[in-house]
């Protein structure tokens, strides 16, 4: 009687010299790989600098993926050859003739096949979690449905004050995310909250309308993450905003309808405004200047131009609030 275990034992030994052998499913795995790592390039627009920095997503994951997918075809194939040994032709209940293997063995195969397939298929699923790699039309992002509208700010756009102070919970200095809200008060902007594939912190994306000047532009929060040494994090969803630019241009053109401007003869729709190709970024991380080259590069291949604001955008803005109130 064959012991789950013992059937264990059996489909790993046929199993492991096949990852090493030149066996057909190896040479169909490194053909994939070599597509995925094309693909993966081709998402880095082939140049050599974000390639080299890149070499990770680029390399490393797909070699992953592939080994782990073979681990699993190779299981598979082994607990097929056990089976195939195992059959022998018997007479069932209704008298005719089977070669099925007997039920104890059957169940203790699925078993010991799926025990198995544990280990590679959990690796494959966290890899791909982790890292997980844009099919063709899928983007990096997840964009939330629900688009947050702010309004200009009549007060400043027509160079009136303030009818009414602020409230105290309100008259404090300023952190990222206000300012990522509030600057450009005389510009429409639409909002959406975004998730990275991979990533956990919640992002902002957002499109300035600024229709008395007659152009609109991007911008992106990214929330204070974890900062060390080998954490990139921030980096890495900076340059993979680079994508999302024009999708989120495109999502404010579709979901709202707007005409704005001096006058009717000079009001235009969103689509008719001209984009500058400014995208601001809004970091609670600290980037290096390394770092910023690196994010600089990435928006220059698309022709963006990229505005850092960060802990220092936000001490310079702390300042000035309370230079403004000491005065008052």
């Amino acid at each position: 009687m064959h012991s789950i275990y013992s059937i264990s034992r059996k489909i790993g030994r046929g199993a492991m010299p096949r990852i090493i052998k030149p066996a057909r499913e190896n040479w169909i795995g490194v053909l994939l790989l070599v597509v995925t790592c094309l693909y993966g390039a081709s998402q880095h627009h082939w140049s050599k600098r974000t390639l080299f920095n890149n070499l990770w997503e680029t390399v490393a994951v797909p070699c992953l993926l592939v080994a782990g997918l073979l681990m699993c075809v190779h299981i598979w194939q082994a607990s097929r050859e056990i089976w195939i040994q195992e059959r022998r032709p018997f007479t069932n209940a209704l008298g005719g003739t089977t070669n099925i293997p007997s039920w104890p063995f059957r169940w203790r195969c699925y078993i010991a096949t799926v025990l198995l397939w544990i280990v590679p298929a959990g690796f494959l699923i966290l890899i791909w979690n982790k890292y997980p790699i844009p099919l063709p039309g899928q983007g990096s992002f997840v964009v939330d449905a629900n688009t947050n509208v702010f309004l200009p700010d009549l007060h400043v756009l027509n160079n009136l004050p303030q009818s009414t102070p602020l409230p105290p919970e309100k008259d404090k200095p300023p952190v990222l995310l206000d300012l990522f809200n509030e600057d450009y008060p005389t510009a429409m902007k639409a909002q959406n909250n975004l998730t990275m594939r991979g990533v956990e912190l919640p992002l902002k994306q957002q499109v300035y309308l600024d229709f008395s000047a007659k152009s609109k532009f991007v911008g992106l929060y990214v929330p204070l993450g974890t900062k060390s040494a080998n954490d990139r994090e921030t980096v890495t969803i900076c340059k993979a905003f680079t994508g999302q630019v024009e999708s989120a241009l495109k999502q404010v053109e579709k979901n709202i309808y707007m005409k704005g401007g001096v006058g009717e003869q000079n009001a235009r729709e969103i689509s008719e405004l001209t984009f500058t190709n400014v995208v601001i970024i809004y970091h609670e991380n600290i980037l290096n200047i390394e770092e910023k080259a690196d994010v600089l590069a990435a928006f220059k291949e698309r022709e963006f131009d990229v505005q850092f604001r960060g802990p220092d955008y936000v001490a310079f803005r702390d300042n000035a609030w309370r230079q403004n109130h000491k005065t008052n």
